[in-house]
């Protein structure tokens, strides 16, 4: 990377982002997303978390990778491990909220709870589109409380689950 293409991220943020793969994204602590705030993120952008932080989402996010550039949430540790984070986080999100072309690993933070998972949500809808969701410590994606999974094309692997839907939520996964 070339110098000061690396962005710090932590906290809220504030209105409508956009994410481009001008820079690399380090979670460097807790991240949110407001109610009424909306993330949009490129292609080929990558996501690093420098520690065991969530990313909670509760606006409207847009993951809209590419076949061949994908978006990349990950462990920033130099030596990647299941549980390295904790998770996205959607609860109570915009309902339009989606991932395409993503890869989503080495999350689920160390509680070994039945709740960790690379991806939660919790009151949300979500659609999951053409990703890759693997290595969690736990879960690759918990569907919890009145929540609704659309799952299509995607790899879900080398998790202890792979998707686990409970509460009065539903999937519909081809």
């Amino acid at each position: 990377l070339l110098s000061g293409s690396v962005m710090e991220i932590s906290g809220t943020l504030d209105g409508n982002q956009h994410w481009t793969p001008n820079f690399q994204y380090r979670v460097t602590d807790d991240l949110t997303l407001n109610s009424g705030d909306t993330l949009t993120i490129d292609p080929g952008v990558s996501v690093l978390f420098m520690g065991e932080y969530m990313f909670s989402i509760q606006g409207a996010f847009y993951a809209n990778g590419a076949e061949g550039d994908s978006i990349r949430f990950t462990s920033g540790q130099a030596s990647k491990d299941k549980g390295d984070w904790k998770w996205l986080y959607f609860n109570s999100a915009d309902s339009s909220s989606f991932l395409n072309y993503t890869v989503v690993e080495y999350g689920g933070g160390s509680d070994n709870s039945n709740y960790d998972a690379n991806i939660r949500t919790d009151n949300s809808k979500l659609l999951i589109n053409n990703s890759h969701i693997h290595a969690s410590n736990n879960t690759g994606i918990n569907i919890v409380s009145n929540s609704e999974l659309s799952l299509n094309n995607s790899l879900i692997h080398n998790n202890d689950y792979g998707v686990y839907v409970r509460n009065s939520s539903t999937a519909n996964i081809s």
